[in-house]
């Protein structure tokens, strides 16, 4: 799914849309999906290569394991091109993320999918560079405005 992200407001949670409408791209959600951004793969990647106030806002509401874990990380998070986390939740799956980037080279979402338990690297690698690709295409059409 798309882990919409619009600014402030969006940066405390990351929501996983089953569909992404024009004007909210978070209106479509799958309400068994819905975390703390820091909790996720797919809320780190824009949350690490936001502003201060983004981070701060999507700091705060994190569980104090998922802060400690930012604090150390979010510097990598920034500069991955994709990244791997454990479900936020035990029955919640591994979660590969990838950013989409807009016209003016800024993370404004993430692309993110879910990863079978036992992925190996060369999977990992596999899942990521095809979601690179459908991030750079959704990339595209956001332009420069």
């Amino acid at each position: 799914g798309a882990v919409g992200w619009r600014g402030v407001r969006a940066a405390r949670q990351a929501v996983t849309a089953c569909q992404l409408d024009e004007d909210d791209p978070v209106i479509h959600r799958d309400g068994h999906r819905v975390y703390a951004a820091l909790a996720t793969a797919g809320g780190r990647i824009p949350a690490a290569r936001g502003d201060a106030e983004v981070w701060k806002a999507a700091w705060e509401v994190a569980a104090p394991q998922d802060q400690q874990e930012a604090d150390r990380g979010r510097d990598t998070w920034a500069r991955a091109s994709h990244l791997v986390t454990d479900g936020p939740d035990p029955t919640a799956p591994r979660e590969i993320a990838v950013p989409v980037m807009d016209g003016h080279g800024l993370a404004v979402a993430a692309l993110a999918a879910n990863l079978p338990a036992m992925a190996d690297a060369t999977q990992i690698e596999a899942m990521a560079a095809h979601l690179r690709a459908a991030a750079a295409a959704a990339g595209r059409t956001l332009g420069h405005g």
